[in-house]
């Protein structure tokens, strides 16, 4: 029987000749498209390392960071998978050599293999990783500021003494958790600088300018131009104009997701003083940090009033 599967594969490749210089060339080329990935590589993280390194001001470092140091992880992830099952076609050249079903079985096995990798290494940077971003970001946002025309050193104002330094479009978007502002004051010269950061939540912008649009509503309507489909019709409040938006989005199953089922997708963690971590039923922790009681009530308000009675938490 396995004899008989074998011989399916038997003269696949032409002559014996024909098959010993396919598999010559064929390790040739996958030996130098591995050394190829292993200078490419590095080069990529060199090339982001520098890009960091020349970016002036340590609000463009965090911002940079910020956007692209997940994604070249990623990247470098990929690569990495692609080098490994790609090296796998260099194992069991003797066995090779003497059977064709073996290159197959062995190029089979190479998938499953750079599969495995690419899950742990995007297991890594989505469970492990954010907390090591999170704390590189900090070191950036929180480093001591001079005043760039002076060269005084500033200080970080609290929040409630940077409300004096905010207009009110600010502030709104402050209280809607969707932006976080950071004021350095000279006190020297009274010159502040104004550093925005994303909030904890996510929140669209009003044609007032500020993104102060959140969300109150939503349900599932019957597309009037497709009965085969459904619209997701969302009613948007501004907190700082009160504009009233309706809009549309297109789905072709019923997507109403609760604001708990929500809250992974719409916060990453801000402010430091008092932490806050919400424990979710798949045994992860989302963990959050703020300047005093009452704001991480108002934020727990802004996910579900309900939940700000009686929150699963864990402060420090």
């Amino acid at each position: 029987m396995e004899r008989d599967f074998s011989s399916l594969f038997s003269g696949f490749f032409g002559s014996a000749e024909d098959y010993s210089s396919f598999l010559e060339s064929w390790g040739s080329y996958i030996f130098q498209f591995i050394i190829g990935i292993v200078i490419l590589l590095p080069l990529i993280y060199v090339i982001y390392a520098i890009r960091l390194l020349l970016a002036s001001g340590y609000k463009n470092k965090y911002d940079f960071a910020s956007r692209y140091a997940t994604p070249t992880l990623r990247l470098i992830g990929i690569l990495m998978s692609i080098g490994l099952a790609a090296s796998v076609n260099l194992w069991a050249q003797d066995a090779v050599s003497k059977e064709e079903l073996w290159f197959f079985i062995r190029l089979a096995i190479s998938f499953p293999i750079g599969g495995i990798w690419v899950y742990l290494s995007f297991s890594f940077l989505n469970f492990y990783y954010p907390k090591v971003l999170y704390k590189r970001l900090n070191k950036y946002r929180y480093a001591p500021r001079t005043n760039p025309s002076t060269g005084n050193k500033m200080r970080l104002l609290s929040e409630d003494e940077e409300d004096k330094y905010l207009d009110e479009g600010m502030q709104a978007e402050e209280d809607a958790f969707s932006v976080d502002y950071d004021v350095w004051l000279d006190e020297q010269t009274n010159e502040v600088i104004i550093e925005k950061y994303k909030g904890n939540l996510i929140a669209e912008e009003c044609d007032c300018g500020f993104q102060t649009l959140k969300l109150v509503n939503q349900e599932i309507v019957q597309d009037p131009d497709d009965a085969s489909s459904n619209v997701l019709k969302k009613h948007y409040l501004c907190s700082y104009c009160g504009e009233e938006v309706e809009r549309f989005v297109q789905t072709r199953r019923s997507l109403e997701k609760t604001e708990q089922e929500s809250l992974a997708e719409q916060m990453s963690q801000q402010i430091l003083s008092l932490k806050l971590e919400i424990f979710r039923k798949d045994g992860r922790a989302d963990s959050y940090e703020f300047q005093n009681v009452h704001q991480t009530q108002d934020f727990l308000k802004q996910i579900n009033p309900t939940q700000a009675q009686n929150p699963t938490r864990k402060t420090s």
